[in-house]
């Protein structure tokens, strides 16, 4: 599995990058066929308190999947992002054994 991380305003620490990587690779115990994964770590208007935004697209084989989210900080936002990319690709799977039943 492929994973960038780009973060276009700042340049991130080496204990962000470390976390993103530790919490994308959660992803794969909900998915083992993600091709890639994509964060993007930016901030936004200064006067908005929440303004730390984590994008997150999961390359699939057939689709992507994306996510953005926005907390008080870089990680509370990955957490978050997580959690919905993990709640989304739970339903996909649902979906997916739904429609063929084996």
């Amino acid at each position: 599995m492929n994973i960038n991380i780009q973060t276009p305003q700042f340049t991130a620490s080496e204990r962000l990058t470390n976390f993103v990587r530790d919490k994308i690779n959660q992803l794969t115990a909900h998915q083992s066929n993600i091709i890639g994964v994509k964060v993007v770590l930016r901030t936004g208007a200064k006067h908005d308190l929440s303004n730390q935004w984590c994008e997150i697209i999961v390359t699939l084989p057939a689709e992507n999947k994306f996510i953005k989210k926005h907390s008080l900080s870089f990680e509370e936002s990955i957490v978050r992002a997580i959690a919905s990319m993990e709640r989304k690709l739970k339903r996909k799977q649902v979906h997916f054994f739904d429609t063929y039943k084996i």
